[in-house]
């Protein structure tokens, strides 16, 4: 059962990894001035999943970086249960496509995790009073990364072959290897080894920067220049090996 707003309080969930911060967090909400009620703090997504279908929650400060999954997979899952509370998003790192993603994905405030106390209750208040905000070190890394970060991804996704492209999208979807398998009639393995080559073609590391780098690709898509080159890629294919494993096709019933 949601707690009750009878008091004018709003519901607050924490989502960090780090028990100590939790707990920083969890202070810095309760100040006076800002209407806040903490009733969760955990570190990961799956006890967030939990607690969402238990509890209606008015705003999350939620970190990107959990053991079990990436923030934005979270956000996404709660959007597939129609229910996205206000977010305060924020990250340790400086991914240039998972910062687009995020905001692609309309996610109103921004921060970064070394920001300062007075940075979260700012933010808070801007949570709660529905508007958008990027702390003052977030904005700046957002305007230098968009002049070259993911520009220069977009330029390596040509790169990439046919079936990588197409992976790259089911992951864009939120696909599991084993779902990505089944739809493109292929094995988990083989998903896995593409997943490695667009990793080690683009630079990136770990399933997050896949997922914001989907983004990207997604982005790409809509210019005139990449549209050319990958639909050149649909069409006859680039310079790409027919498979030589010895997987069998995934039927699907």
């Amino acid at each position: 059962m949601a707690p009750s707003r009878s008091n004018g309080m709003n519901v607050l969930g924490i989502v960090d990894p780090v028990p100590l911060f939790r707990t920083g967090l969890a202070s810095a909400a309760n100040c006076d001035d800002l209407p806040i009620s903490v009733a969760l703090q955990c570190g990961t997504g799956d006890e967030t999943l939990c607690a969402c279908a238990n509890t209606d929650f008015d705003l999350l400060l939620l970190s990107m970086d959990l053991p079990d999954m990436h923030g934005l997979c979270l956000i996404h899952s709660l959007d597939r249960c129609g229910y996205r509370p206000r977010i305060v998003l924020y990250s340790t790192w400086s991914d240039p496509c998972a910062l687009a993603e995020a905001v692609r994905m309309s996610i109103g405030v921004l921060l970064l995790r070394d920001d300062s106390v007075d940075e979260f209750r700012f933010a808070i208040r801007k949570a709660l009073n529905g508007s958008h905000y990027r702390s003052p070190a977030m904005q700046k890394l957002l305007m230098d990364q968009r002049l070259d970060g993911c520009e220069a991804q977009k330029h390596r996704l040509q790169k990439l072959t046919r079936m990588e492209l197409m992976v790259l999208r089911h992951l864009g979807a939120y696909q599991t290897n084993r779902q990505i398998a089944e739809h493109l009639s292929i094995s988990s393995t083989t998903v896995k080894k593409h997943r490695a080559n667009i990793s080690r073609k683009l630079g990136v590391q770990g399933f997050h920067a896949l997922l914001a780098i989907a983004g990207v690709l997604k982005s790409a898509e809509g210019s005139s220049g990449f549209h050319a080159h990958n639909k050149s890629l649909l069409s006859v294919g680039k310079a790409e090996e027919p498979e030589k494993s010895n997987d069998t096709p995934v039927r699907t019933k």
